[in-house]
């Protein structure tokens, strides 16, 4: 088997939202990606396997083998991993098949530039989760997976349904919950520079008045991920 050179090369690296055990996870790129990469950290920023499509250990392994091997194999290389908690991963999960990774819900990360980020998933900043019944994220999980079944169909395949129905009740949501304001007011209490997270599956990097506001997307529609260069540069890009 040839191996694949590593072509990205990076300080730390952030990604998010694989939603393994999805439909509509990319799970053979996101595995292309991981072998990709040589980076002294990398995070996992939450909702990397989803505890409402993976029922049991079997399914569990099976289907996240690739990712368990090559993360492994990064460990081997030198790299720190770092999980972070999101509200469709499950602790107990993570650690049955992750080992010797540091599991969080959040932490401080001291930029190579002297700057202090808050990383963490983004979710508990998320009011709209506190209306949200066991059931009702259920049910809403099943719908969003139907209607990534008729993803591959879609006459443009860069404009498809599930995309424009999860990115735009998303925004809907975090607009109607004032997700922003609620982000700021708590990272002035942590008294951090910025934040890195993901939960919205919305990629971008811009400034929330005085802080810095970084989001991974995810890896159902975007492929993305954020990086922080050798040389202290913070770049979102696409695979």
């Amino acid at each position: 088997m040839t191996s694949i050179k590593k072509t990205i090369n990076a300080n730390a690296i952030w990604v998010s939202d694989t939603h393994l055990g999805s439909k509509g996870s990319q799970i053979e790129k996101f595995e292309d990606f991981l072998k990709s990469i040589t980076c002294k950290k990398l995070f996992l920023n939450g909702d990397i396997i989803d505890k409402f499509l993976i029922k049991n250990s079997t399914d569990l392994l099976t289907i996240c083998k690739p990712i368990i091997d090559q993360i492994k194999q990064l460990q081997q290389e030198g790299t720190k991993i770092y999980f972070l908690q999101g509200n469709h991963d499950k602790e107990e999960d993570v650690k049955k098949i992750f080992y010797n990774i540091v599991y969080k819900t959040e932490i401080k990360y001291k930029t190579l530039k002297n700057k202090t980020y808050l990383i963490f998933h983004g979710d508990k900043c998320d009011s709209s989760g506190a209306l949200k019944t066991k059931f009702v994220t259920l049910l809403g999980t099943k719908v969003y997976e139907f209607i990534l079944s008729f993803k591959k169909k879609a006459i443009n395949k860069k404009i498809s349904l599930s995309k424009i129905i999860k990115v735009m009740s998303k925004k809907i949501i975090l607009i109607l919950f004032q997700y922003e304001k609620k982000l700021l007011k708590y990272l002035q209490k942590e008294n951090v520079d910025g934040v890195i997270c993901g939960h919205s599956h919305n990629p971008i990097i811009k400034k929330i008045s005085n802080k810095d506001y970084l989001n991974c997307g995810d890896w159902v529609h975007h492929c993305s991920y954020i990086i922080e260069t050798n040389d202290g540069t913070f770049k979102l890009l696409n695979y």
